[in-house]
């Protein structure tokens, strides 16, 4: 009996977390390599992605309870990516509001010789019209 097609995705997986080049989780890629409804979950984010399609698709092989338990388990997937992703990047994200600290201050600096050049090409654009 051949493998499923996804079979490959499984092997690929540890505990149902992929692994990215960095050895860092890559849960959206897991997310999305699964099958809801039978089809691909690749197919929800598609831009001509049609909710009534799917649903009318998915039915020919699946009830519907099952189809709302496979997309709920989905959105679960999709929430643990989000957070993932928030966790993977706080840090960053705090270090970029410190290293605003002190923007207002050196842009200060900045805004009289911006201003006097700006007055200086209004009064030249006058004299050239």
């Amino acid at each position: 009996m051949a493998a499923p097609a996804h079979a490959s995705e499984d092997s690929a997986r540890t505990n149902g977390v992929a692994k990215d080049e960095h050895g860092g989780s890559d849960q959206l890629a897991v997310a999305l390599s699964g099958f809801v409804g039978g089809f691909p979950a690749s197919e929800l984010v598609k831009d001509e992605f049609d909710a009534q399609d799917f649903v009318a698709r998915a039915r020919r092989s699946a009830p519907l309870e099952d189809l709302v338990q496979e997309l709920q388990n989905h959105l679960l997937n999709l929430r643990a990516c989000l957070v993932d992703a928030i966790n993977q990047d706080y840090t960053t994200f705090v270090g970029m509001a410190s290293n605003l600290r002190g923007l207002d201050k050196a842009l200060g600096r900045v805004h009289a010789p911006v201003e006097t050049l700006r007055v200086e090409v209004s009064e030249l654009r006058q004299v050239t019209a």
